[in-house]
């Protein structure tokens, strides 16, 4: 696995054949996006783990990015997206 420290300048060829999933939570469990050189593939599953083991079986995962929102100032309690149609 390549692994490069935070905040490193990476030569692109140094990325080159890397597989990266994001993943982030839903209503009905986490929901992922795998990234390769030319190919993106989507994973959903009730538990992360198993949403990361479903998006490895497609290739091996240099980097597994987790959006969790971060709370500057006041705790409060985080307000539910919503989209109108």
């Amino acid at each position: 696995m390549k692994v490069a420290p935070p905040g490193a300048a990476v030569h692109h060829d140094a990325v080159n054949n890397w597989r990266v999933l994001g993943v982030d939570a839903c209503k009905s469990g986490w929901i992922g996006i795998a990234l390769s050189e030319g190919a993106v593939s989507a994973y959903a599953a009730a538990e992360i783990g198993g949403l990361v083991e479903e998006a490895a079986a497609g290739g091996p995962l240099a980097v597994i990015a987790v959006d969790i929102p971060s709370r500057c100032g006041a705790m409060e309690k985080r307000k539910p997206s919503t989209i109108s149609t």
